[in-house]
């Protein structure tokens, strides 16, 4: 994985921090915010998104081999990343639940430990993630193309739809996540 994983973790860590640490966590937020709503319109269209994702090189972030192209593989590897906010390689049940209903919603996956826990001992490996990643649908909800890679456009165009979970075509600072995948 990239180097720069760490920084994204980070930037998980602060979104997710505990209740006590919510003030700080929602400063960082903010000024995150601030960098992608470029006109200060309060709403992320997709053409700010776009250009700031090419700005950070996000799609690069992800694009493990560099071939051009996001694999389900590095997919479910960048999205282990983002929801392994200790990076120690496993996904705690409270890490799991944080992570998708923040980025996917309540409703998006099978959220039961048990689901995506083969050996039972209460948190899911890398390994148990990729197993299931693709029977949750999590890949094939960014609409991958024929070949089944995602192009820049298709990575970038689903992260916007993901995060606009009201479909207005803009993203607001409540639907705001960007910043965590920048890791």
């Amino acid at each position: 994985m990239k180097t720069a994983i760490t920084a994204f973790t980070l930037a998980l860590l602060l979104s997710t921090a505990p209740a006590g640490a919510q003030t700080s966590a929602s400063a960082g937020a903010q000024a995150g915010w601030d960098t992608w709503d470029a006109d200060t319109s309060g709403a992320i269209s997709q053409e700010e998104f776009r250009s700031k994702a090419e700005e950070t090189g996000l799609f690069g972030i992800w694009d493990e081999n560099d071939d051009d192209q996001i694999s389900s593989e590095e997919y479910g590897g960048g999205l282990f990343s983002v929801l392994d906010d200790d990076d120690d390689g496993s996904l705690t049940v409270s890490e799991w639940d944080e992570g998708i209903d923040r980025i996917f919603g309540e409703q998006a996956a099978n959220l039961e430990t048990s689901a995506w826990d083969d050996d039972g001992d209460g948190t899911i490996t890398r390994e148990e993630f990729n197993e299931q990643i693709g029977e949750a649908g999590l890949f094939a909800s960014m609409e991958p193309g024929d070949d089944e890679q995602l192009g820049q456009d298709e990575f970038l165009g689903g992260l916007f739809d993901t995060a606009d979970a009201d479909d207005d075509e803009e993203v607001s600072n409540d639907e705001f996540m960007f910043d965590d995948f920048l890791f």
